[in-house]
Formats: structure tokens, sequence, C-alpha cells
């Protein structure tokens, strides 16, 4: 029952955009010939019944489903409806539930129930009242007596009206006769024709669904104004001008004041005074009159019924100093025009050939901002890329997000295995171990990052094994052909390991972690493509023969996890990067690179996993840092195993 009760909620939200765009348009046709206006109705009828429609970008409406129908389950505030005011009381209770989690019942789940009980007592108030009302018309009509066809006469009644669903009947005053008569039958004729026997019904069916909406009674008063006015008028179209003044006169001895929200299509009900001054005034439409009444009906009435494509979502908010936390960006999607990566702090369309975020989506406020957990946001993407899918797994809707539109749509989420979850998508991406890690169109995409979004970077790396390295959240990097050769004015460092010659990655000095680089360069899968070398091995280190020696070094010893980040954190929660050997030249000869032994890093020791204890399995990753008198500085980076003790 609630959830049928914010479907209501959802369709008088949208249906009361529509009043307001017909009230408008209606005041635009008030010299129009009133079935433009009545037509106009239609669709808010339709929106006020109908809980579906077809989408369109031209719909004014700011969405479809204003309130989630999962939010009583919501413990944070509630995406955005496009109502300012809706927005504010919805966010308001939602999250003056939150203290109450822990409860047994939840307060929103009792504050709906409640309301969709006033909700029904109050439409079975107005049927009940309907019923009432025509059974005692019905009982009044007993006796009356059949004139022609489908004209009654009956002395309980003083105006004339239609009655009935299946077999409607046409019930006029007894002794009318004449001109008068006529114009009775022509007016309840119309009506019959048009079938507005039915529409008045399901218009006050409509009323009753929406009782709570103002704007309900008010579209439901001026529908029936301008229905009458447009019969009125079908009326004289067909009797000529002439006949204005004779019609007026029979409204006015037909009147009636004590006509209700139920009463019947009757001749002479209330707002006769409206329509004797609009019969007087009235005067056959012309040509572009008609034509321009027609287009904007249509018009009307298609971006009216339309629901919206999808809502713009809000972009992420993400500066190269945002903290990334536990959690890294990860790669759901690459081609070779854009990545879309995935944290915390944002969804972003990276844009590779301008380097640049193309789109961004906010996604605190639709709940998909956490990536670990039970409360974690299930993401897929379609095979093509134009289309993914975000699904928080505590709620039993998903949002589609249309690529490149940037529209968001929220949908019901697939099931599988009777629960809510991508994996009953279609064409969902399979679980990948590696987030950082995508291959597609030929292309290796690998993601790495240290403490803050600044320190993202996205190395693509081709067959031919040419690299591309991009800052997603920064200016864009320089792109040196990275070959492990030296950058240039710089001289190459070779390392052996006992007589092994591991591979070096000679950088400028600025690169902010080079063994996640080597990793991308190489594909590394996990340890086994990393050469061994045992503890006490000797690790000489030498500059090509020829080169000026640095006047400083530096050598840094850190424990790495397998995508190349430092695995351990120092207790100022820096990334774990010890100086095992450092050495300044002392007057002009430089000093000659260093012979280091591979000793024990203290940090392996610290591992919570059996397996990092086995023989190999300790990653090791060193820098060399030069620094030349003229000011150069180079950082020579190179990755090993060893054990852990």
């Amino acid at each position: 029952m609630i959830a049928f009760f914010i479907t209501v909620l959802n369709m008088s939200l949208t249906a009361s955009f529509a009043v307001l765009i017909v009230i408008a348009i209606r005041f635009v046709l008030r010299r129009f010939p009133k079935r433009y206006s009545y037509a106009l109705w239609l669709v808010v009828l339709f929106r006020f019944l109908c809980p579906v429609s077809f989408s369109s970008i031209l719909s004014p409406l700011p969405a479809a489903a204003p309130i989630p129908h999962d939010i009583m389950l919501r413990t944070a505030a509630a995406p955005p409806t496009g109502l300012p005011g809706m927005d504010s009381a919805v966010n308001q209770a939602v999250t003056s539930n939150q203290a109450a989690q822990a409860a047994s019942i939840n307060p929103s789940q009792v504050f709906l129930s409640i309301a969709a009980c006033v909700w029904i007592a109050g439409i079975v108030i107005l049927l009940g009242y309907a019923a009432i009302s025509y059974s005692r018309l019905m009982r009044g009509l007993a006796t009356a007596t059949k004139a022609e066809g489908q004209t009654y006469e009956s002395d309980f009644i003083n105006t004339a009206f239609v009655l009935g669903f299946i077999r409607p009947r046409i019930y006029i005053p007894l002794g009318l006769s004449g001109d008068t008569l006529d114009y009775v039958l022509q007016h309840e004729r119309t009506h019959l024709r048009r079938r507005d026997y039915l529409i008045k019904p399901l218009a006050y069916l409509a009323l009753c669904l929406h009782w709570f909406n103002p704007l309900a009674w008010l579209s439901y008063l001026l529908a029936c104004r301008d229905m009458e006015l447009s019969c009125d008028e079908a009326v004289l179209r067909r009797m000529g001008p002439a006949s204005r003044a004779a019609y007026s006169q029979a409204l006015l001895t037909l009147s009636t004041s004590h006509g209700s929200l139920t009463s019947p299509l009757a001749f002479g009900e209330s707002n006769v005074k409206m329509r004797i001054q609009n019969a007087l005034r009235w005067q056959a439409p012309r040509v572009r009159t008609a034509v321009a009444g027609v287009f904007l009906c249509i018009v009307t009435l298609i971006v009216c019924a339309a629901n919206p494509v999808g809502e713009i979502p809000q972009p992420a908010s993400v500066t190269p100093d945002t903290v990334i936390g536990a959690c890294p960006p990860s790669i759901v999607y690459a081609n070779q025009d854009y990545a879309i990566l995935h944290s915390y702090f944002g969804l972003f369309i990276y844009d590779l050939q301008k380097e640049s975020i193309a789109q961004s989506v906010d996604l605190a406020p639709i709940e998909c901002n956490i990536t670990d957990g039970e409360d974690a946001c299930e993401i897929a993407v379609s095979p093509n890329g134009k289309t993914v899918y975000l699904h928080p797994m505590t709620q039993t809707t998903m949002y589609v997000l249309k690529l490149p539109s940037g529209r968001l749509t929220q949908k019901a989420a697939p099931l599988s295995g009777g629960v809510p979850s991508l994996a009953g998508l279609p064409d969902h991406a399979p679980y990948r171990s590696e987030p950082d890690i995508y291959e597609n169109d030929g292309l290796r995409f690998v993601l790495t990052a240290e403490e803050t979004a600044g320190s993202v970077q996205l190395t693509v790396t081709d067959s031919a094994q040419n690299t591309h390295v991009y800052a997603p959240f920064r200016d864009r990097v320089e792109n040196a052909p990275i070959t492990g050769a030296e950058p240039a004015g710089y001289p190459q460092l070779n390392v052996l390991a006992d007589n092994i010659p591991l591979f070096v990655l000679a950088t400028d000095g600025n690169e902010e972690n080079g063994w996640q680089t080597i990793r991308a360069l190489h594909q590394l899968d996990f340890y086994s493509d990393i050469p061994y070398v045992p503890l006490g091995a000797i690790l000489q280190t030498s500059l090509q023969p020829g080169a000026d020696a640095p006047y400083h070094i530096t050598v840094y010893d850190a424990i790495l996890a397998h995508d190349g980040t430092v695995k351990y954190r120092n207790g100022q929660g820096h990334p774990a990067i010890d100086a095992i050997w450092e050495k300044a030249a002392e007057g002009d000869n430089g000093i000659a690179a260093p012979e280091l032994t591979v000793e024990q890093n203290i940090f392996a020791s610290l591992s919570s996993n059996g397996s990092d204890y086995d023989s190999g399995n300790t990653l090791r990753g060193f820098k060399v840092l030069c620094t030349w008198a003229d000011g150069r500085m180079a950082a020579y980076w190179f990755v090993l195993r060893t054990d852990a003790w």
C-alpha cells in the first residue's frame, strides 16, 4: 500500500507541473474558442491517472519520480527531486530519522503508513459521497417518462442533464418545449458525441485519488467549466451567430445554483453568468486562429505528457588535494577515447584526447559514494561504454547514466537470484579482481595513486609498448618516452643483483612513484614477472662510463603492494619509504654509485597475511636519487622480489 501511495504522490507532483503549464497556456488562449482550453485538460487527466509515459528532451518536468520508492530505507538525505520545496521537506524528514536507525520501527515507514491511511480515508469519503448522490438522483428519476430516443422527462428536476455510463440518457424537466428544448437537446447531444459523460466521472476519480493536492481541485473545477463553455460554443457554431441571444435566454431559464462536484452534465449548472457572457461574445474563429490553437494544443499535450529523458546530475567536486583514503579510484571502463573512473568522491569520464574531465557525477546525493562493504555501490558499464549502471546495494532501485548526454535516470534494479543486483543485467561487466587495470581496444590501462587525487596517474600502453601517462585530477603531465634509459642530459644507472641486470626506470626526480610506472610499462602480473633476489645479495650500481659523478646520492627502500604502491605507513601516516644509504661528495670530485646489500626491511614483519612470509613474496622497491653540483636531479627506480626475513 505504501509503495502505491508513493506512486500516487509522484503522479500528483508531475501532474501539478502539467496543471500549472496548462493554466498558463489557457490564459494565452483566453480569446480562442474554448475547445482548445478543454482539450488541454486531457494531458492533466493523463498525468493524474497514468504512472508511466514516454520520455523526451522536451519535457519540462524536473523528474519522472521525484520521490524514490525506497525512501523508507534511506539513512541519508534523499536525492534531489528538482522541486525545491519537496527537496527541503523530504531531506529534513529523512535526516531527522537518522537518530532512530537502530530502532525496530522505521519512523519514515510509520509516517508514510499513517499518511496512506488518511489518504485512503479521504478516497472512501469522496467516493461514498458520489455514490450516495448518484443513488438519490436515480431514485428521484425512477418515475421519468420517455419522450423520444434517449430523452426522458421528469418533474423531479429543474434543468436538463446527461446521466449514465453504458447507456447514457438525456433527462429534461417536464413541459420543456420550443426553441429552448431544441437548444437544450443540442447541448446535451454534444456531450454525448464527445463522451463527456465518461470524461467527467474519470476526472472525478482522479480528484478522489489526489484529493490532498489543491491543484487537483482547481484543475477539476476549471476543466468542468471549459467543458461546458466549449459545449455551448459547439451548439452556437451549428446554430449560427443569430441564435446567441435566444441560447443565452435558455441558459438563464434553466439555470441552477446548486451544482455539486458529482452533478451530471447539466445544461444550466453553475457559472451560468460566465457562460451567457461567453455565448454573447462568441464569433466563428478565423482559419489562422484555429491553426494556431491546434498547434499550441498539440505542443502542450506532447510536452506535458512526456517524462524527462533524465536529470543532469550534480558534478563532482574534487581538487588535487582531495584525500583518497583507503579506497583508491578504479577503472570501470576505458577505450581509446575516454576512461571512466570511480571513487567515493565521484564518477569521472576522462577524455584521453583532450586530457581533461569531460563529465563528472557527484555520487553522494544518490548514495553511490560508498565503495566497500555491504552498503557499497555496484557499478557496471555496457560493452559499448555508453551506459553506466549504479546500484546502491541497500536499495531496490538503480541509476542509469547515459553518455555522452550525461542524463541520469532512476529505475528498478534487476534481480539476480531474487536479489536486486547488477548481475541481473544482460550486459553487465564481470567482476575484476584488479580494478586498477583494464584492457580494451588493444590498450592496457593502469591506474595508480598515492594519498591524494593529484597523485592519481593513468598509464596507457599500446601493443608496441608506447606509453602515455595522464593525470586526471591535476594539470597534464609531460610525456617524454620512457624506456628505462636516462632522461636527456642524465647518465644511465645500471643495477646488477648477483650479476643479473635489473630494469631501471630513470626520471627527472619529479616522479611521485616510479615503481607503479614500471609495473604499467612491463605489464607485470603480481610477483611472477619480477626477479627474485635473496636477502644478503649484493646490488652493484654504476653510472654509464664517462658520466660526471653526482655530488649527492640517497637510496630509498620500501615494501610495495602488488600494484606498485607503498604498502605500509609510518608513524606519521605517510608512506613508509626509508633512506637506507646516503652520501655527499667532499670537494669537487663527486661520488661513485653505491654498492648495496639487500637487508631485511622491518616493515615486512607487519603483514597479517601468512602468504606474505613465503619465500619471494616480499616486493621491494628501491629509489636512487642523484643530485649534481649544477642543480640537475635524477631518480632511478627498480623493483625486486625477496624474503620477509
